[in-house]
């Protein structure tokens, strides 16, 4: 997983900046890449910043698309201040449509109080919504299982058994006894339960009154939004990680579900019917059954080929539907080797590639297969060298290099 930390407040605020001190030790030991700031803005918010303390935490959208996180914790609220969001509603729309999974941790009920007329926007891209029946903005919920350490009623302990979660959340629990939450807030809309007080032991209370029958009271949800889950509790439940283990552990294991998750959607979602790229697969036929398992393997992470096999039939003018071909392509891949030497489509294959790449700035890949030496008009060009790769590798290289020049400003 590559995950994105947003802390409470920018590295100016000392201590205080950074609540989940040890939850970030944790999720950098089971991440593949780590990123920690404060908020994501936009490209020109970011260039308008004169101080360079300020933009150590404030991280670019150009970096999150080459960073390309599968997790965002953000600690502290979603609300950067009066006026900004720590990822701003659109942006973060559309991360999690593209399957990314944003967890929003730390909304007490003071934080609701502060943000209370921006709060139905947030609702909107959480797909949930807090018991707004009281006067004073949501009624905070409470529990005869009190922590220790406290004495207020409004710190209780919710334990996994007790709990009425979504069936398909439970895994969420593994290995975890007890998580500990602060002035958590009943939810009136949601779409899954991630986590509840404890039934029979939790209830509403409004002004030292219980104004409803004690129950599990609902206080975090998950809802999918395209091939993504967006996360969104109202517990304080990051500074709890600092002191208890269940915690971090729950957190840990949640990210590790829905990214799985997110995973899978993404794999049925993926069609090279949708594709917004066609690569044209150059080639001699003696090098087909290498082009053929790439042209497989890219179908199947999603990309659309050109490939004569796959776009000819036997009464096709070849002329006109390589000319087609090469017309429509968004990139053009070249696999070279010794047999190329001399061949006469190659060489047209190849120019009008040339011509797109200086006309359109279509990109050309090349795929060198032995150790022929490429033409010197493109020998300047970043080849993949595949004379120990297979096709189904040569694919995957391919996705990811289309990947990493989609992210690309």
């Amino acid at each position: 997983m590559r995950i994105l930390y947003l802390q409470n407040h920018l590295s100016l605020n000392g201590r205080s900046s950074l609540l989940g001190r040890k939850l970030v030790e944790r999720l950098e030991e089971v991440s593949e890449d780590f990123l920690l700031g404060f908020m994501i803005s936009s490209d020109e918010y970011y260039d308008k910043i004169k101080k360079e303390e300020l933009k150590r935490d404030v991280i670019p959208f150009r970096v999150i698309k080459d960073f390309s996180p599968d997790i965002i914790y953000i600690e502290g609220g979603i609300f950067a201040s009066d006026n900004l969001w720590k990822i701003p509603k659109d942006m973060a729309f559309e991360l999690i449509w593209n399957g990314v999974v944003i967890i929003f941790g730390d909304t007490d009920v003071n934080h609701l109080r502060q943000y209370k007329a921006k709060y139905n926007d947030v609702f909107d891209l959480v797909n949930a919504m807090i018991n707004l029946q009281d006067q004073d903005f949501g009624k905070p919920y409470c529990g005869c299982d009190k922590t220790q350490n406290s004495g207020s009623p409004a710190e209780i302990i919710c334990y996994p058994d007790k709990m009425i979660i979504s069936d398909w959340l439970r895994p969420a629990f593994k290995d975890v006894d007890k998580v500990i939450v602060s002035w958590p807030l009943q939810l009136s809309m949601f779409e899954s339960i991630s986590i509840s007080g404890n039934n029979g032991t939790t209830g509403v209370l409004c002004n030292d009154v219980w104004v409803d029958e004690l129950n599990s009271c609902p206080f975090g949800s998950i809802a999918q939004i395209g091939n993504g889950y967006v996360s969104f509790n109202t517990g304080i439940l990051t500074a709890w990680t600092e002191q208890n283990e269940g915690n971090i552990q729950w957190i840990l294991n949640t990210c590790d579900l829905l990214h799985s998750e997110a995973k899978a959607n993404v794999g049925r979602t993926k069609s090279h019917y949708f594709s917004k790229h066609k690569l044209f697969l150059s080639h001699r036929s003696v090098d087909k059954p290498t082009v053929e398992k790439t042209a497989s393997t890219l179908k199947q992470e999603g990309v659309g080929i050109w490939f004569d096999k796959d776009n000819m039939l036997p009464s096709d003018s070849l002329t006109k539907k390589i000319s087609e071909g090469l017309e429509e392509m968004t990139h053009f891949v070249l696999f070279w080797s010794t047999s190329c030497n001399d061949s006469a489509w190659v060489d047209r294959e190849l120019n009008a590639a040339i011509s797109q790449l200086i006309t359109q700035k279509k990109p050309i890949f090349i795929v060198r297969l032995d150790d022929t030496p490429v033409p010197s008009i493109i020998a300047d060009l970043y080849r993949i060298e595949a004379q120990s790769l297979s096709g189904g590798e040569i694919g995957k290289i391919l996705n990811s290099t289309l990947e990493r020049l989609d992210n690309r400003i």
